[in-house]
């Protein structure tokens, strides 16, 4: 009998250590699968990025892993995360490969010296104020809670990018009191590169960087100077941007911007008032809200009083009147030197098919007496359009028009 249970106790004892061996090697092999299925599978059909906010911490990074990337919450997880210690992961935005596996993904993270974190190509163009850019900076920026700003709380909106972009501390560059408008002469159109995990200061530090590498090619030195030479005047690079900016508000097309600020440049040389049109306007929308605009500048306009109105004070205005365009800031530094003082826009009236058409460009004139001819026609056209509906108004391309 004795013998009978010694044998059955060793049956079961072998049975249980047999039993123990198999769900060793099942939970090894079901652990082994779950990392293989989970965790270094690819799961990245085509390239995307992943954020990690600077205000994320590290309970809020791996709880948006398990979610974007749709991770079974499991003891799997916490052993597997645990041995990856990505504990000092660092803000920014990584680019995720097509195929990587979420073991990938990690990898990018938690080695930040090889990572592959994308930058933001950040494009702002030729405006009348800052409204723009904060808007494309605002949708490439990450919206965050700001350390900059003394509500550490408060998220980032287009106000606090404003405040941040007008407080800025110019003063390397400008004197702010004589005009805060002049920090659009700082801000050069283009497309640019910064980290994705920029603060609008850091941003604002880039730009003025950029700023600088424009303003410091020899190629641009070399232009400035000769400009100043040729026309007997003292232009530095705000004075160009000033001008420039005229030049893209007068200006329809690219190909008139040289020969525009040429015109200018001619009656800066001999102390001639500059009686742009744009200045008008920005001088009467000074007065009656920027969201008001001139369709048609008459003689009572040009007695605004404003440093901005051209027709009424002598020299460059205080500041520019919006943010040029690259392309006007290159025309001015290459302006064309000839004998014109004078520009109208062009005209051209049909009678028989009652279409007026403007084409967008200008006739230019030496003296005063021819431009007065091509003022008249200009007037003309502009009068029969308010006098008289039946013609048909074409605007740029003879077949752009309308009733």
């Amino acid at each position: 009998m004795k013998r009978t249970i010694k044998t059955y106790n060793t049956k079961f004892w072998v049975f249980l250590w047999v039993l123990c061996y198999l769900s060793i090697f099942l939970s090894i092999y079901i652990y082994t699968n779950n990392l293989n299925t989970q965790y270094f599978k690819p799961i990245i059909k085509q390239k995307v990025n992943f954020e990690i906010y600077p205000n994320t911490n590290y309970d809020e990074l791996i709880k948006e892993l398990k979610k974007k990337f749709n991770i079974t919450d499991n003891l799997f997880f916490d052993s597997y995360i645990n041995k990856k210690n990505i504990i000092n992961f660092k803000p920014g935005r990584y680019v995720l490969d097509t195929l990587f596996s979420f073991n990938d993904i990690i990898n990018e993270i938690r080695v930040p010296d090889n990572r592959k974190k994308a930058h933001v190509n950040l494009t702002f163009n030729a405006s009348n104020n800052f409204d723009l850019l904060v808007s494309n900076y605002l949708r490439s920026f990450p919206i965050e809670k700001n350390k900059n700003f003394t509500n550490s709380e408060k998220t980032i909106d287009s106000i606090d990018v404003l405040n941040a972009i007008y407080k800025y501390d110019y003063s390397n560059y400008i004197d702010v009191s004589i005009d805060s408008n002049l920090i659009r002469a700082l801000y050069i159109p283009n497309t640019y590169q910064y980290h994705w995990d920029f603060s609008i200061n850091e941003f604002i530090n880039t730009t003025l960087y950029n700023y600088d590498q424009f303003w410091s090619s020899k190629d641009r030195i070399n232009k400035l100077n000769d400009l100043n030479s040729k026309w007997d005047v003292n232009f530095n690079p705000i004075d160009v941007s000033i001008l420039a900016s005229i030049v893209y508000k007068e200006a329809k097309f690219e190909e008139e911007y040289e020969k525009i600020a040429g015109l200018y440049l001619n009656r800066l040389d001999i102390n001639m008032k500059l009686e742009a049109d744009p200045t008008v306007n920005y001088a009467f929308q000074q007065k009656n809200g920027f969201d008001t605009t001139l369709n048609r500048v008459y003689k009572k306009h040009f007695k605004i009083d404003s440093k901005y109105n051209t027709y009424k004070y002598k020299g460059l205005p205080p500041a520019p009147i919006c943010i040029p365009s690259k392309q006007a800031i290159e025309a001015v530094l290459n302006a064309q030197k000839h004998e014109y003082l004078f520009m109208c826009a062009k005209v051209e009236i049909d009678e028989f098919n009652k279409y007026i058409y403007f084409p967008g460009l200008h006739s230019f004139s030496k003296s005063y007496k021819n431009h007065k001819k091509y003022a008249k026609d200009y007037h003309y056209a502009l009068n029969k359009i308010r006098d008289n509906k039946i013609y048909k108004i074409c605007y740029d391309d003879i077949n752009n028009c309308f009733d």
